[in-house]
């Protein structure tokens, strides 16, 4: 029968089609009317072996802004989950935190 067959997928799970996308990172961000747009990017090797990884753009998110300030506040969750479980520490979470406030400032500074 029909229902006797098994779907291959579990309830209350993605289905096992679903593509997974790997990105060692967002690569930059940037933001229209209405729409928030992030740039996926990985270091992908040189197949060759002849020089070093090299960081490839390779897809964009795009979502509705209020989307992406409820994405921010969810994965910043996630992050305080991540420290409070010990797979990340604090300080890691700060390092970072300085290291993209110190590009903001040096981006922000006019060119001499």
């Amino acid at each position: 029968m029909a229902d006797d067959k098994p779907s291959g997928d579990a309830p209350n799970f993605p289905p096992a089609q679903m593509p997974a996308i790997y990105a060692d990172a967002v690569w930059n961000v940037t933001r229209g009317p209405g729409i928030v747009k992030m740039y996926l990017a990985r270091s992908d090797v040189d197949l060759a072996g002849s020089t070093a990884s090299k960081v490839n753009v390779f897809a964009q998110l795009v979502l509705p802004s209020i989307s992406f300030v409820g994405t921010a506040v969810f994965m910043n969750r996630q992050v305080q989950a991540m420290v409070k479980a010990g797979e990340v520490t604090q300080a890691q979470v700060d390092e970072m935190d300085a290291a993209f406030a110190a590009q903001e400032a040096a981006s922000a500074k006019p060119d001499q």
